[in-house]
């Protein structure tokens, strides 16, 4: 519907206005002066926008992926946002630009599918309060930078839209891409397997055949990394040595934060990591569990899924940004707070 649109297309400018403003603010109050001058806006805007995963993102489209010395590193991270990135910097003048112009247009779309998703099964004023909370999300900042989450979300939020519709073909597609953006893509691949079933039945083999096709995404993925590094599972050796990222039981996870807040000292890091983490932890269990009954059965799975994986990292530093992909949670918001949004 043509009313989806306009109120993504608006908010999604909103959050990168606000965005923007906010750094800038912040840039103002650490320098200690009360403007920032035009010619260190540039700069200014660049350290906002371009760090951590972002730069692994931006550097992979202008060098792609390397075999040797610290770019190697790069090869944890999907092709399909650098990829983007790449093409579409032939139309902007940064790559940081064409990064965050990709996250624009998919937050577009993000917000768009969702509200299709709820008024299909609900109202209008539940898909109106949900798309409010999404884009009114703590970290919904990481939709205006260049980051896969803004991506991911439309390309799984497509995939479910088409699956309620039946639409295999678009499914599996959808899916395909996901999976070439990240890993939570094979979860994905499950949770429309459940959804094939629940629909189809008997036929899901041969009405939704397409939704096996969602893995050639991560087959690609695995094929550069069999191409540059001679290893199609390299990208696990890199992060354990990088990153010290393996996989752990979820609950060390929860321990480890638990310990982390009783025995350190109030400081920074335990604020922005572990209090962060915490809370992200707690919220996010309250929410799904809300969900139980509210929700299909594919969407629970696809978010219990997502929860797990992330707390089954070692290195978790970014809870409260991996949860945006989480689109059980806004749903669930909505469903719990019924005043309307104007």
């Amino acid at each position: 519907q043509k009313i989806f649109f306009i109120r993504a297309f608006f908010l999604a400018i909103a959050v990168r206005i606000g965005f923007v403003f906010i750094a800038y603010m912040g840039a103002c109050v650490l320098t200690g002066h009360g403007w920032i001058p035009p010619t260190q806006l540039d700069a200014l805007l660049n350290d906002a926008f371009i760090g951590w995963d972002a730069y692994h993102y931006i550097s992979l489209a202008g060098v792609g992926y390397q075999a040797e010395g610290t770019a190697r590193y790069s090869i944890a991270f999907f092709p399909l946002y650098p990829f983007l990135i790449a093409v579409t910097w032939y139309l902007m003048p940064q790559m940081a630009l064409a990064g965050s112009f990709i996250s624009f247009i998919a937050s577009i779309f993000a917000g768009y599918f969702l509200q299709e998703l709820v008024h299909d099964a609900s109202d209008e004023s539940l898909s109106q309060r949900t798309l409010w909370f999404f884009y009114l999300f703590p970290t919904a900042y990481f939709l205006a930078m260049p980051y896969t989450e803004a991506l991911f979300l439309a390309l799984v939020l497509w995939a479910f839209v088409c699956a309620r519709k039946g639409q295999w073909f678009w499914v599996g597609l959808a899916g395909a891409l996901a999976c070439a953006t990240r890993i939570n893509g094979l979860i994905l691949l499950q949770a429309l397997a459940i959804e094939a079933l629940q629909r189809e039945g008997r036929d899901t083999f041969k009405k939704a055949f397409w939704i096996f096709f969602m893995p050639l995404g991560y087959l690609v993925y695995l094929g550069i990394n069999w191409y540059v590094l001679g290893d199609p599972v390299a990208f696990l050796g890199v992060q354990q040595e990088y990153w010290s990222q393996h996989v752990i039981p979820p609950w060390e996870q929860i321990t480890d934060t638990l310990e982390r807040l009783y025995f350190d000292p109030p400081s920074a890091v335990r604020t922005n990591i572990y209090e962060a983490r915490m809370v992200a932890i707690v919220f996010t269990t309250v929410v799904l569990l809300a969900s139980v009954r509210r929700l299909r059965l594919s969407y629970q799975f696809y978010a219990w899924s997502c929860f797990l994986m992330f707390l089954s990292a070692s290195w978790l530093m970014s809870l409260p940004r991996y949860i945006l992909i989480i689109f059980n949670v806004f749903i669930i918001i909505a469903y719990l707070i019924k005043s309307p949004v104007a």
